[in-house]
C-alpha cells in the first residue's frame, strides 16, 4: 500500500507536467522566444520521441530487473528534464516588450539579431522534453506489473484502477497550474512589478512559464526517493484478507525468482526467432491493423488539438492565456475523464462483446464527427486592423498587408513588436500608436492614451483623435456555445476508447496479446502523438497574416486570420475523424 501511495503521487506529478502543464504554456513559450507554431509543436513532440526511444528497452529489460529502482531512476531523469525546461529563461536576457510611438527610437539591427540568436534556446526545451519522455516511461509500464505481481488477484484491478484514475485527473490540474503561473509576469524576480505597464490582458504579456517546471521537477524528485527503498520482490498475498494488510517488505530470494543466465539466453533466442512470425501475424490481421490506424487518427486529434486548444480560445474569443487554460482544464479534460470511465461502465454493465463493441465505437465516432462539423460557424470574425484586415481610411482598398499609408508614411515606424491600440468609436485596432500616426502619449492610472493620431477616420481624426492602449474589445459571444459543444464532442469521442481497446485485445490470439498491445502503443506514438503537434502547428502557421521578419528569418506571428484559423483547425480535426471513421467501419465489418 505504501508503494501504491507513492506511485499514485508520482503519476499525478508527472501527469501534471507532461499531460497538462506543458500544453498550457507552450504558446507562451512560442511568444517569449518568437517561434512559429510548428516549432512549438516540435517541443511537445519531444516527449513522444523520448518515450519511443525508451519504451522497447523498458518493456523488455525492465520486467527482468529491479523495477522500483528503474521507476525511481526514471523519475529522477524526468525531474532533471523538467529543471532543464526552465533553463532557457535563466540563459536569456530580460523579456522586452515594445511600445512603438513616434518618439521611440528603433532598436538597432545588431541588438535584434542577438535576441533572435537567444530565441534558438528553445532547442534546449526539445532536448529536455526528450529526457522527460524517456524518464516517465517506466512509471506506468513497470509500476502496473509490479503491483499486479505483488497483490492478490482480487485487489489487483482495484489498485491498478487507482493508478489510472490518478493519471486521468492530472491534465486538468496541469492546465490549472499553468493558468496560475501565466498570471505572474515572466521576469517577476528581476523587475519592479509596481512600474510594469502591461497586464495579463495585454497581447504582449508573457507569463511565468518556467515556474511550473521548477515546481513539478521538485515534486517528482522528492517523490522518487522513497521508491528506491522498495525491494525487487515482495511476498504476494494469497487471499483478499491478506491483500488488505500492509505488504511485507521481506524480499524473496532472487535465486528462486530468476532463471539462470543460460536459460535466459535460450529464452531470448527463442523470442527473437519467433518475433518475425508474430509481426507477420499482426500485420496481416485486418481487424488489428484497421483498429490501430483508426485509433492513431483519434490520438492525433487529441495530441494536436489539445496542444493548441488554449491558443485557439485565446485568439478566437480574445481571452487571456490564463483564462484559456482554465477553460481547457475544467471543460475538455473532465469530459475525457467522464467519457473513458463511461465507456468502461457500459462495457461491464451490458457485457458488450467484440462485434457490438466495434459498433459502439463506430457510432460514437460518427456522432462526434457530425458535432465537429457544427463548430465551423461557432467563432468570431477578424478584428478590424488597418493595413492588415481592413484598409486605412486614406486608402481605397486593401491589397496586400501593408502597415504604411499616406497618413503615417513620414513617421518612420519600427516593426519589431506588436503594440496594439484601440480607436473605440470605430472599433479599429491599430498595430501600434505609430501606425495610427500618433504624436503624443499621456499616462492615466491603469491605461495609456495617445493623441494627435493622423490615421483615424471621421470627424475625430487629425490632431484631435485619441486612442487607448490595448486591443479593442469584441462583442462576440460564441465562446459558451463552443465550450458546450466541445464538452459533448470530447465526452462522446472518449466513450469509444475502452470499447476500441477491447476490440484490439479480442482480435488477436492469447499468445500475441502482450506483443499486440505493445506494438499498437508504438504505432500510436509514431503515427499519432509524435507528428500531430507538428503538422497542427504547420496548419496554424498557414493562417498567419503578419509575421515578425527580422535578420532574414521568420519569427512569431503577430496577427492571424481568425476565420481561416478556425476553419483549418476544425477542418483538420474533421478530416482525421473522417479517416478514423472509415477504418472503424472496416474493423466492424
Amino acid at each position: 500500500k505504501s508503494f501504491i501511495l507513492f506511485l499514485c503521487l508520482l503519476i499525478l506529478s508527472q501527469g501534471i507536467l507532461v499531460s497538462g502543464y506543458i500544453n498550457s504554456v507552450v504558446t507562451t513559450i512560442e511568444k517569449r522566444f518568437e517561434l512559429q507554431s510548428t516549432s512549438a509543436g516540435l517541443i511537445v513532440s519531444g516527449y513522444e520521441i523520448g518515450s519511443l526511444i525508451a519504451v522497447s528497452f523498458v518493456s523488455y529489460f525492465g520486467g527482468k530487473s529491479h523495477r522500483p529502482k528503474i521507476i525511481a531512476w526514471g523519475s529522477i531523469v524526468t525531474a532533471i528534464g523538467s529543471f532543464i525546461c526552465a533553463l532557457p529563461h535563466f540563459m536569456s536576457a530580460q523579456y522586452r516588450w515594445t511600445d512603438n510611438h513616434t518618439s521611440a527610437e528603433p532598436i538597432e539591427d545588431e541588438e535584434v539579431c542577438r535576441d533572435r540568436l537567444e530565441n534558438s534556446l528553445y532547442i534546449i526545451l526539445i532536448f529536455a522534453e526528450i529526457l522527460i519522455g524517456m524518464g516517465a516511461t517506466p512509471v506506468l509500464t513497470l509500476g502496473t506489473s509490479y503491483i499486479d505481481d505483488h497483490v492478490s488477484r482480487e485487489n489487483s484491478s482495484l489498485y491498478i484502477g487507482m493508478l489510472y484514475a490518478t493519471g486521468a485527473l492530472a491534465p486538468a490540474l496541469g492546465f490549472l497550474l499553468g493558468s496560475v503561473f501565466l498570471n505572474i509576469y515572466v521576469d517577476n524576480t528581476t523587475v519592479n512589478m509596481d512600474l510594469l505597464q502591461i497586464s495579463p490582458s495585454d497581447p504582449r504579456w508573457v507569463g511565468c512559464w518556467w515556474g511550473g517546471f521548477l515546481l513539478c521537477g521538485s515534486c517528482i524528485l522528492v517523490l522518487a526517493l522513497p521508491i528506491f527503498v522498495f525491494p525487487r520482490s515482495l511476498a504476494k498475498p494469497e487471499s483478499p484478507e491478506q491483500g488488505n494488510e500492509v505488504l511485507e517488505s521481506t524480499a524473496i530470494s532472487e535465486s528462486n525468482l530468476e532463471l539462470s543466465k543460460r536459460e535466459r539466453m535460450e529464452q531470448l533466442e527463442e523470442q527473437l526467432r519467433s518475433l518475425p512470425r508474430a509481426v507477420w501475424r499482426l500485420v496481416t490481421n485486418v481487424t488489428f491493423v484497421t483498429i490501430s490506424v483508426a485509433c492513431a487518427m483519434e490520438v492525433s486529434i487529441v495530441s494536436g488539438f489539445l496542444t493548441f486548444l488554449s491558443k485557439f480560445i485565446e485568439l478566437q474569443y480574445e481571452k487571456t492565456a490564463s483564462s484559456a487554460n482554465i477553460l481547457t482544464g475544467v471543460v475538455a479534460v473532465p469530459a475525457a475523464f467522464i467519457g473513458i470511465f463511461g465507456g468502461g461502465f457500459l462495457m461491464k454493465r451490458f457485457n458488450i462483446q467484440p462485434k457490438p463493441a466495434a459498433a459502439l465505437t463506430l457510432l460514437c465516432n460518427f456522432i462526434s464527427l457530425l458535432l465537429i462539423l457544427t463548430l465551423f460557424p461557432v467563432g468570431c470574425g477578424n478584428p478590424s486592423i488597418p493595413g492588415i484586415t481592413v484598409p486605412f481610411f486614406s486608402d481605397s482598398s486593401l491589397g496586400t498587408v501593408n502597415l504604411t499609408s499616406t497618413c503615417n508614411v513620414d513617421c518612420g515606424c519600427p516593426f519589431e513588436g506588436y503594440a496594439p491600440v484601440c480607436y473605440q468609436p470605430e472599433q479599429l485596432t491599430y498595430f501600434s500608436p505609430c501606425q495610427a500616426g500618433c504624436t503624443q502619449k499621456s499616462l492615466i492610472p491603469g491605461t495609456k492614451n495617445y493623441t494627435g493620431c493622423s490615421c483615424l477616420t471621421g470627424s475625430a481624426g487629425g490632431s484631435h483623435g485619441q486612442i487607448t492602449s490595448g486591443k479593442c474589445s469584441s462583442d462576440c459571444n460564441m465562446l459558451p456555445v463552443f465550450m458546450l459543444l466541445l464538452f459533448i464532442i470530447v465526452l462522446i469521442s472518449t466513450t469509444s476508447q475502452v470499447p476500441a481497446l477491447m476490440v484490439t485485445i479480442r482480435s488477436v490470439s492469447e499468445e500475441d496479446k502482450p506483443f499486440a498491445l505493445g506494438l499498437q502503443i508504438v504505432f500510436l506514438r509514431a503515427l499519432g502523438y509524435l507528428p500531430a503537434p507538428i503538422y497542427y502547428g504547420r496548419v496554424i502557421d498557414s493562417t498567419c497574416l503578419l509575421w515578425q521578419t527580422e535578420c532574414d528569418s521568420r519569427g512569431l506571428c503577430y496577427v492571424y486570420d481568425n476565420i481561416k484559423y478556425r476553419h483549418y483547425y476544425i477542418g483538420l480535426c474533421a478530416g482525421l475523424k473522417g479517416i478514423g471513421f472509415l477504418f472503424f467501419l472496416t474493423a466492424w465489418f
